[in-house]
């Protein structure tokens, strides 16, 4: 197995869900910073990216004595992971959400993703990497029918 197949494994399988151990079955329902490392990787992975861009939202106050209020950016609802494509796909981008599982959407995001939709571009919410491949790799198949190329 070459270091890319491997890679792409251990990436999908770090959200393989509950594991049993001595007996026991993990229910840990993860956080949505846990999952995003494995989307992230997964997505990386994936022959049609080129890039995979983690978008940082929130604001903070500065530390220093003017505690100016410090916003990361002012898109209400960003997703998570911007994804450029690669050739023939771009200039398409895809805009991926991460929640935990169980985890909703807020209508800013939603309206984000229906806006990127709209605009031609991917929309994909995943709570883990092999959803995340799997989503991605469906939006391009549909694509590819779409433009006459066998799937």
């Amino acid at each position: 197995m070459n270091r890319r197949n491997a890679a792409l494994r251990f990436a999908l399988d770090l959200d393989a869900g509950p594991r049993s151990r001595n007996g026991f079955v993990d229910t840990y329902a993860p956080r949505e910073s846990e999952v995003l490392p494995a989307v992230r990787e997964a997505l990386r992975l994936h022959p049609a990216v080129s890039r995979v861009f983690r978008v940082n939202s929130g604001a903070h106050f500065s530390a220093d004595e003017s505690h100016r209020f410090i916003r990361y950016h002012d898109v209400d609802g960003m997703s998570d992971l911007w994804v450029w494509l690669k050739p023939p796909y771009a200039p398409l981008q895809a805009f991926v959400e991460v929640k935990r599982p169980g985890g909703r959407l807020s209508d800013n995001q939603r309206a984000f993703l229906e806006g990127a939709s709209a605009h031609g571009h991917i929309a994909i919410v995943t709570a883990s990497g092999s959803e995340a491949y799997a989503s991605l790799q469906r939006a391009l198949a549909r694509i590819d029918a779409a433009r006459g190329k066998a799937a």
